[in-house]
């Protein structure tokens, strides 16, 4: 898969490709907790289609790196999106991580988030099948 190091760049190339999802009707979210740090990926229906976002939030300050990988099919075409980058975060100020954009024209997706920092890791997984 292509590495992606700007989340920005991601965006583009998917709404350039007119990825989509449709039919989600309220925000989701998949979480995995080690008891330092929690992953989470959220799922956010936009007017256009839908957004992942990665979230890491931590019982202690902390930092760490993040890889959060999208592939989408059906639906008019398929794409493999492959973000990673260093992130921080602590009690009260989650770290923020990719963001991934899917536009409207049916399919399905397997997002997997995956954390690390301190020596351990989180996954998180977002699977949609079917008709989106």
């Amino acid at each position: 898969m292509p590495r992606v190091a700007n989340p920005p760049t991601a965006l583009i190339v998917l709404a350039a490709l007119g990825l989509g999802v449709t039919g989600i009707t309220a925000v989701s979210a998949r979480s995995t907790d080690d008891g330092s740090m929690r992953c989470e990926i959220q799922v956010k229906e936009q007017n256009s289609g839908v957004a992942l976002d990665g979230v890491v939030y931590a019982s202690t300050k902390m930092v760490g790196e993040y890889h959060f990988r999208v592939s989408k099919s059906g639906g008019g075409g398929s794409a493999n999106i492959d973000q990673t980058g260093d992130f921080s975060a602590a009690p009260g100020a989650p770290g923020r991580l990719g963001t991934v954009m899917l536009g409207t024209n049916g399919g399905s997706y397997d997002a997997k988030l995956t954390v690390t920092a301190g020596g351990r890791s989180v996954d998180c997984t977002e699977k949609v099948r079917g008709s989106l």
